[in-house]
């Protein structure tokens, strides 16, 4: 189980009365994910995500928080953190940095459908022209300078060709970042981690349709 954080029933309680979302009920590990801590959290309001941050420190997570909860308010299926009574989005628990979501509906699918991956399509299309007012900006922490550090590390684990050509790819994708035409790509807010765990299908029969989108702790400012 991918939780690194227990919580006991005293700490839910007292970060619960920082909230208007009810008395916990039931409190539930989720087992996948390898960043944070993460929980289903039933009240008796309704049922959420509670999401404790173990590599994120509190300075490093307002454009998460403030991203989603802007996708949130242009009502796009994203799990945006609930504000809490004093209009807080980051609370604390057990020492750590932690935040409240809705739950929403859908599962993982390893194969999604050619309508599934169309309606992932449009979501896309609608977080972009979302994020046209969103005020905040943020680097890519993956982007060429983890690379760059991260080539090193994997010299000794990797074939001499191999790594050549890594190096190659890199250089030919630094040149291509500098160049006119990807300067005047059109940019701003993306999700830079969406692969199949991030997003959540609703399945009835054969037919499969986006439930929402998850896990935006890698978004980032970059081309559309």
């Amino acid at each position: 189980m991918a939780v690194f954080t227990e919580v006991s029933n005293t700490q839910l309680d007292e970060l619960l009365s920082h909230y208007d979302i009810g008395q916990a009920r039931s409190l539930k590990g989720i087992a996948s994910g390898i960043e944070n801590s993460n929980f289903y959290l039933d009240t008796d309001k309704g049922k959420y995500v509670l999401t404790i941050f173990e590599r994120l420190n509190k300075d490093q997570l307002p454009y998460y928080l403030e991203l989603t909860s802007h996708l949130g308010k242009k009502c796009l299926a994203v799990s945006y953190p609930i504000p809490r009574k004093d209009g807080g989005l980051l609370s604390e628990i057990n020492g750590k940095p932690c935040s409240i979501a809705p739950c929403l509906s859908g599962t993982y699918i390893e194969k999604p459908s050619a309508k599934a991956c169309r309606e992932m399509g449009e979501m896309l299309a609608k977080m972009h022209n979302a994020v046209e007012d969103f005020p905040l900006s943020q680097e890519n922490t993956k982007g060429s300078a983890f690379w760059l550090s991260s080539m090193p590390l994997l010299k000794p684990y990797i074939p001499d060709r191999l790594y050549q050509m890594l190096e190659e790819e890199v250089t030919r994708q630094l040149e291509l970042q500098k160049s006119p035409e990807y300067q005047a790509l059109p940019a701003g807010a993306v999700h830079a981690d969406l692969f199949r765990n991030n997003a959540l299908i609703n399945k009835n029969g054969d037919d499969e349709s986006l439930a929402g989108v998850i896990d935006f702790y890698f978004a980032c400012n970059a081309p559309f």
